[in-house]
């Protein structure tokens, strides 16, 4: 597989876990991406990253079509675990020892990585699809 493919399915892979993992914990509770309607909108994004990644000849780089689409993806993808921590990291409340803080968990981690990993990964070119290892120049023969 073309290492650009490689990167786009396991980055779109990623993404899709994170939706699964905790977003958000307070003392001992988390919440998961898929407690809320946002992880199944992350799920449907990496999944149309993912398919976009594995559509075509596997030996060759993303064509341009699917070069977009992740860009989008990570762009999208990224974006949101941004906005979600950012929400997370604003959320307190009481005082003294009945203070409440929300702390961001792996999950945004996870989905702000695969977002910059798409996002990365699709924005470089490749300039040949991928190929056997070199080969030697066949020998010269003497001239006389």
């Amino acid at each position: 597989m073309h290492s650009q493919r490689t990167v786009m399915t396991v980055a779109s892979g990623a993404g899709i876990a994170s939706a699964f993992l905790p977003w958000a914990s307070i003392g001992m509770l988390s919440v998961a991406g898929t407690d809320g309607g946002d992880g199944i909108l992350v799920i449907a994004l990496f999944a149309v990253a993912l398919i976009a990644g594995l559509v075509g000849s596997k030996n060759d780089p993303l064509g341009s079509g699917a070069r977009t689409t992740c860009l989008l993806v990570g762009v999208i993808g990224a974006g949101i675990g941004i906005m979600k921590y950012v929400q997370i990291s604003d959320v307190s409340g009481g005082r003294g020892a009945f203070s409440i803080h929300a702390n961001p968990g792996a999950g945004l981690y996870m989905m702000i990585g695969a977002g910059v990993a798409l996002l990365v990964g699709a924005w470089r070119k490749p300039t040949s699809p991928l190929v056997g290892p070199p080969t030697a120049p066949p020998p010269s023969t003497p001239s006389a």
